[in-house]
This record gives C-alpha cells, sequence and structure tokens, in this order.
C-alpha cells in the first residue's frame, strides 16, 4: 500500500482534505481512483489507513477506516551531525540516513566544506530539496516520524551543542565500525544496558586540523 506524508490531519473527523500536489501524484502517476486505500502519516507516530471517497478539481477527499501506531520507528533517537557535502553525496546521507533511522540532520560546515555556500543559500535553495528527500525516504522506508533538518551550523558549535544528557559518539576513517557495534561497545564500556534516552552521533568528514572540538 502507498504511503504519504501530510501536514495535518484533522483528528476530530475522519475526513481529509488531500492537497492538490498529493492529489496529482494519486491520480495522475499512480493512476489511483474511488475505492482505493492509501497509508497517511503526519509526524505524530500514527498511521492512517485512508480510502478515496471523491475526486475534486483541486483536492482529494479521503476517509479513515483505520488508525494504527507506527512500529517502525527507533527506539534510539540519533542525531547526525554531517558535514556539508557537493550535493548529490549529501543528498545520498540525507536518503540513506533516513532509511536507517537517523531522527535529526545537522549540517555542519568544516574548514574544508562547500566554500561558495553560505547560510542563506542554504537555507533559501537547499532546504525545500532536501526536506523533501527526507519525506520521499520516510515514505518509502515505512517511518512513523519524518525526521528533522536542523539550521546549518559552524563546526566548533556543533561540537559543544549536545545536551549533556546525551551520548555522543565520534566515528572517522580510523574506526570504520558499525553504529551498531559503537553503541554496543559504549554499553560495555560504560556498564550500560541502555543509553539514556538518545544517542548522538559526530561525523568526521574531511576535517582538517582547525576542526576540533
Amino acid at each position: 500500500m502507498h504511503r504519504f506524508f501530510i501536514k495535518s490531519i484533522i483528528k476530530k473527523t475522519k475526513q481529509v482534505i488531500i492537497p492538490e500536489n498529493l492529489r496529482h501524484q494519486l491520480i495522475n502517476v499512480l493512476r489511483l481512483s474511488v475505492g482505493d486505500k492509501i497509508t497517511l502519516f503526519d509526524n505524530s507516530g500514527w498511521e492512517y489507513i485512508t480510502e478515496l471517497k471523491e475526486i475534486k478539481k483541486d483536492n482529494l477527499i479521503g476517509f479513515i477506516i483505520e488508525k494504527q501506531k507506527n512500529s517502525s520507528e527507533p527506539t534510539i533517537k540519533i542525531t547526525l551531525y554531517q558535514p556539508i557535502l557537493k550535493s548529490d553525496k549529501f543528498e545520498f546521507i540525507l536518503q540513506k540516513g533516513t532509511e536507517l533511522g537517523v531522527t535529526n540532520f545537522v549540517p555542519i560546515f568544516c574548514d574544508r566544506s562547500i566554500k561558495r555556500w553560505n547560510d542563506d543559500q542554504i537555507l533559501t535553495k537547499k532546504y525545500p530539496r532536501w526536506k523533501k528527500i527526507i519525506t520521499e525516504a520516510s515514505e518509502q522506508s515505512q517511518r512513523g516520524i519524518s525526521p528533522e533538518l536542523n539550521k546549518p551550523l559552524d563546526f566548533t558549535k556543533a561540537s559543544t551543542y549536545p545536551n549533556k544528557n546525551m551520548s555522543k559518539f565520534e566515528i572517522n576513517k580510523t574506526r570504520l565500525q558499525s553504529l551498531q557495534k559503537i553503541i554496543e561497545n559504549y554499553q560495555l564500556e560504560n556498564n550500560k544496558k541502555y543509553i539514556n534516552k538518545f544517542s548522538e552521533v559526530l561525523v568526521e568528514n574531511k576535517l582538517t586540523g582547525q576542526d576540533k572540538y
């Protein structure tokens, strides 16, 4: 069954008004029709099995026939601090990170980050596309909550940004281990069965001597 993110679902009624952009995809691209069923999610952690009821010119009317809790969200919340790369490589990380269970992305500027980008350019030109990639990856990977995309930070500020109650892991080329293995080692070293409530992941990529924390 096809899954789609929708910004808001009115909880007091079972009727859902599907916006025009999604209507186009459902009717003109996927060729769905009245009576077909889709799954909607709205970042609340719930999913709504919805039957298409009425096709209008500017929107589509659906009717919720079942509400269920999403079971695919990771139990550990992971924030990925990712140095900004060339467009296609960064987009690939957003897509695969979402599919693997990252809950929060924080782009960071390092000494060797792409110089032609500044905060304003990223926010106005790149963010809409990046958010779309995250949303589509959430739909395809059965996520119930689409990961957040934060404003970019300088490396120095990013290294001091995590909450004191969170655990921080440093990943670089000298430690080519899976995230699961890193967490398991952390648990053993600290004699902890669980990692507080959250885990923070700080990814080093193309860092120089100036990128220290």
